[in-house]
């Protein structure tokens, strides 16, 4: 990925708050994400695949930040190849922090809820239960659906992150700090606390890792415009 130089091919892409689409934005946004999934390209398991092969290369370092910045880009433009008009909306799970349960990310109209455990914690409602699935990180499984088991706090006892530590957050002195404090802290609570193999390497096969590096970006940039 580090050769690519096409990033800013058709000029910079403003992305929209999951919670600011109208329910046609949404819609438009699934189905490119379906269509990719079913290209025999098969760009989305390939990029599933390549997430957990460098995993332990651009996590835990500086390279996580620019690194899955460019990863949601080129995903972003694959998109954009099914249909020029969407971008990667990005999912501020701030909001809904106290009770994740009734974000409108996890109802019918999106991308489903939780995983049922009596069934390899497959989704089974919402716009991507019906996800073509090709690869999977974990052993001992050959289950291909979209993977959650959720939860309000991860196994360290960390809840989802509030507005208040986003703020925290951008008060970082540093790009060290900030990028420490993101990476260990927001980014990775809300992988745990969505859980399976969203807590793994090939969390990319959920739509939802997009949106959620998508507000991680954004508060990167958020970042960026104040530390110049």
């Amino acid at each position: 990925m580090g050769q690519q130089t096409d990033l800013c091919r058709g000029g910079p892409v403003q992305r929209k708050s999951l919670n600011q689409m109208s329910q046609p934005e949404i819609d438009a946004f699934v189905a490119a994400v379906k269509a990719v999934s079913n290209d025999p390209a098969n760009r989305w398991g390939e990029y599933a695949k390549l997430h957990a092969e460098v995993y332990q290369g651009v996590h835990v370092n500086p390279k996580f930040l620019p690194w899955h910045r460019i990863f949601v880009r080129k995903m972003e433009q694959f998109l954009q190849e099914k249909n020029p008009s969407v971008t990667i909306p990005y999912w501020d799970w701030a909001q809904y922090s106290q009770n994740p349960e009734n974000d409108p990310i996890f109802t019918d109209r999106i991308a489903g809820g939780d995983g049922n455990p009596g069934n390899n914690d497959c989704i089974s409602n919402g716009q991507f239960a019906d996800l073509k699935v090709d690869y999977t990180h974990e052993q001992n499984s050959n289950a291909r659906c979209i993977k959650r088991r959720m939860t309000k706090k991860d196994a360290n006892g960390l809840v989802w992150t509030s507005s208040d530590t986003i703020d925290n957050m951008l008060n970082s002195a540093s790009f060290k700090d900030f990028a420490e404090s993101i990476e260990q802290g927001s980014h990775g609570i809300i992988h745990n606390c969505i859980g399976s193999e969203f807590a793994g390497h090939a969390s990319p096969n959920d739509p939802i890792f997009y949106l959620h590096h998508g507000f991680i970006d954004k508060i990167w940039y958020d970042w960026q415009k104040r530390n110049p």
